[in-house]
């Protein structure tokens, strides 16, 4: 199958007609053109849906965008909308990494990239209670608490995660990261 991003554009549009404030169709409609190569489009929609209707996804979608381009003031900014409450989702784990990853490229943020990492941590450890063999999620912890300079403790849980899944590839690369910033590169 051939994905049809300008038929994906036409149905998002309408969508938006109909129900201005649909968050969902904001982000297919941004995903549509970003794929079609209209980069500053698929922005422009970004912001025109927190206009109408702020939201995490739509914070977190714009985050990732700048961020892909290198604009990591302006990612950060977006990633601080997405974790606030009243704009976004203060209990998402996911977009206080993503907090953490954008001020780590931001000279003299690296506090609070510290910061973000450690709340992503707390976030995602009553998942983990739940969860304790979830190779995802134990990537995950061993990522952020090797970003924190915990270094034996995320050398645990990136070893149990790479146990328990030794072929995803997600968990692969998180391992990859986690093993080069506590120093320990395999041979």
């Amino acid at each position: 199958l051939k994905s049809d991003y300008k038929a994906a554009e036409v149905a998002y549009g309408l969508s938006l007609q109909i129900k201005a404030d649909g968050s969902a169709a904001y982000l297919g409609l941004a995903d549509a053109l970003m794929m079609q190569n209209r980069v500053e489009e698929s922005l422009q929609t970004l912001r025109a849906g927190i206009k109408l209707k702020p939201g995490a996804e739509l914070h977190t979608a714009l985050g990732n965008s700048l961020f892909s381009r290198g604009d990591y003031v302006g990612a950060a900014s977006a990633f601080e909308s997405a974790v606030t409450a009243g704009k976004g989702n203060p209990d998402d784990y996911l977009a206080w990494a993503k907090l953490g990853d954008t001020m780590s490229w931001l000279p003299g943020k690296s506090d609070v990239a510290k910061t973000a990492y450690s709340r992503a941590r707390n976030l995602l450890q009553p998942r983990m209670k739940n969860n304790p063999d979830d190779a995802d999620l134990l990537s995950r912890m061993g990522l952020y608490t090797a970003k924190l300079g915990e270094n034996a403790e995320a050398f645990m849980y990136i070893q149990k995660s790479l146990e328990l899944a030794p072929n995803s590839a997600e968990v692969q690369f998180r391992a990859g990261v986690s093993l080069e910033m506590i120093d320990m590169r395999a041979p």
